[in-house]
C-alpha cells in the first residue's frame, strides 16, 4: 500500500481508544492515497465512506472524553472536527455527482495534513489537560 501516513508513539494521547482510532483513520487516508490517481468512483467512494463513519464515531468519543474532563477548548475543538467532517462530506459528494476537484491521493495529502496538525498541536492540548484528571478508564 502506498502509506503516506504512519503513526508514531509521539501522536499517543494517553488514551488507548483514542489513539487506536487515530491508527484507524490513518489506516483509511493510506487506503484512498493507494487510489492515488483513481477516477474509479466505486473504489473511491467506499474508503470515502468509511472515513467518514469512522471520524464521525472516533471524534464523538473523543469530544466525550473532553467533556468528561472538563477541557477548556472543547467548543473549539468541535467546531475543528465539524470543518473535518465537512471536508470528508464534500469530497464525497464530489464523488458521487462526479464533479471532482481533488483526485484520491490529493484528498489523502489534505486530509492528512489536517490531521497531522490537529493531533499534534490540539489533541496534545487536551491529553496535557487530562493528565490533572488522573488516570484514564479505559
Amino acid at each position: 500500500m502506498n502509506e503516506i501516513f504512519a503513526w508514531t508513539p509521539e501522536m499517543s494521547v494517553g488514551r488507548d481508544q483514542l489513539d487506536r482510532d487515530h491508527k484507524g483513520i490513518i489506516k483509511a487516508l493510506n487506503e484512498l492515497s493507494a487510489l492515488r490517481d483513481s477516477h474509479d468512483d466505486d473504489k473511491v467512494q467506499p474508503v470515502l465512506g468509511r472515513l467518514l463513519s469512522y471520524t464521525v464515531s472516533h471524534f464523538g468519543r473523543e469530544e466525550a472524553w473532553m467533556r468528561e474532563i472538563g477541557f477548556s477548548r472543547v467548543e473549539e475543538h468541535e467546531r475543528q472536527h465539524d470543518a473535518f467532517i465537512q471536508k470528508i462530506q464534500f469530497f464525497l459528494g464530489e464523488y458521487r455527482d462526479g464533479r471532482r476537484s481533488m483526485l484520491a491521493g490529493e484528498m489523502a495529502e489534505f486530509l492528512r495534513s489536517w490531521l497531522v496538525e490537529h493531533i499534534m498541536s490540539e489533541d496534545k492540548a487536551y491529553a496535557a489537560e487530562a493528565v490533572s484528571h488522573g488516570p484514564a478508564d479505559e
